[in-house]
């Protein structure tokens, strides 16, 4: 943020994301102590400032693919992440849901000969497509789920009726859990199936 001029002797006027606003020393009735010069809305100033997902940066390793054959076996976008990535996806997760709205761009690696292992598509030999970044948004719009097979970059869209879902989706496969799909699948979205690290034994062979 760069201050561009002073206004007055109580104000310093910066640039966010290309609106200029006014900061308030001293004495200034607004609450925020901002107001803005070029006609966008306080909110909008607001949100730019206090934005946590604005702030978060991924940790670790989060991989999405999915199958360009024998897709009706393996439909759908496929995740795996090391246990350092699925913590940074829930910190963005809840950074997401506390500002209440807003995206974020994550930057993917490409699945291992070993992540392919654990879906095990015609033994982990079936083709398939990586993108190189996933944008994540919040909608305001309590059910949405749009996932599209765009992957340039690929984009997911959802709604707060899905948040707990993701995150139940991102514990387990922390805890070696997986083969579960989340989402509305249809002629225009793809759901979401969540797979454990190859660092993870099998759940079903872990001793019990």
């Amino acid at each position: 943020m760069r201050h561009l001029r002073r206004a007055s002797p109580n104000l310093t006027v910066s640039r966010i994301n290309g609106a200029e606003v006014e900061h308030c020393r001293v004495g200034c009735a607004h609450p925020t102590g901002l107001r803005t010069v070029s006609g966008q809305p306080d909110e909008y100033v607001e949100a730019n400032l206090m934005s946590r997902a604005s702030g978060w940066k991924l940790s670790g390793r989060v991989s999405l693919w999915r199958y360009t054959e024998n897709d009706r076996n393996y439909p759908g976008w496929n995740i795996n992440a090391d246990l350092t990535g699925c913590e940074s996806l829930l910190e963005l997760l809840d950074a997401l849901i506390s500002d209440g709205q807003g995206s974020r761009s994550i930057h993917l690696t490409p699945p291992t000969p070993a992540q392919l292992q654990v879906p095990a598509n015609q033994g982990g030999t079936a083709a398939w497509v990586a993108p190189a970044k996933l944008r994540v948004s919040l909608s305001d719009v309590a059910s949405d789920w749009r996932f599209p097979q765009d992957q340039n970059p690929a984009s997911l869209m959802f709604g707060s009726e899905w948040v707990a879902p993701l995150r139940e989706g991102l514990v387990g496969m922390s805890a070696g859990r997986g083969d579960f799909s989340i989402g509305k699948t249809s002629i225009d979205s793809l759901g979401l199936w969540f797979w454990w690290s190859p660092s993870h034994p099998h759940p079903g062979l872990v001793d019990g």
